[in-house]
């Protein structure tokens, strides 16, 4: 599979970043917006949830959502409203686009955030179960 490189130029305070792929102009993401992209999918592919291969295909797939102009990913796909009437389920608004991911990331990591470490767990348990055996309880 061929990679594609890209550049991340953020502005002096590290608050936005422009991702250029191949020297065109893709996105310009915030620093948090970055930072909750690679916080996620590094806890994805350690989780087993998503291959790095998945991971990549996925990071394509929001940098071409990202590009300003009109819906390249919805294009003819259509949503059925509450009414049953079909309507286009495009978002040619990249700002919105984005505005939907970056929403995404952050509730994604404020969950990852408050998700129990199984290797913490783990620990506590070994630590109970070793104190009431030396205490004479069974466990």
């Amino acid at each position: 599979m061929a990679h594609s490189t890209f550049l991340v130029v953020a502005d002096l305070h590290g608050s936005t970043a422009q991702i250029l792929d191949k020297g065109r102009e893709m996105a310009t993401v915030t620093a948090r917006f970055k930072d909750n992209y690679e916080n996620w999918s590094a806890h994805k592919v350690e989780s087993g949830e998503f291959t790095q291969a998945e991971m990549d295909g996925l990071k394509v797939m929001i940098r071409k959502d990202l590009t300003k102009g009109q819906d390249q990913l919805r294009q003819g796909l259509e949503i059925i409203n509450l009414a049953g009437v079909p309507i286009p389920a495009t978002i040619d608004d990249h700002e919105e686009r984005y505005q939907l991911w970056d929403r995404f990331f952050a509730e994604e990591c404020e969950a990852i955030r408050f998700q129990p470490s199984a290797g913490i767990n783990e620990r506590i348990r070994s630590s109970l179960s070793q104190a009431k055996s030396e205490m004479g309880v069974a466990t």
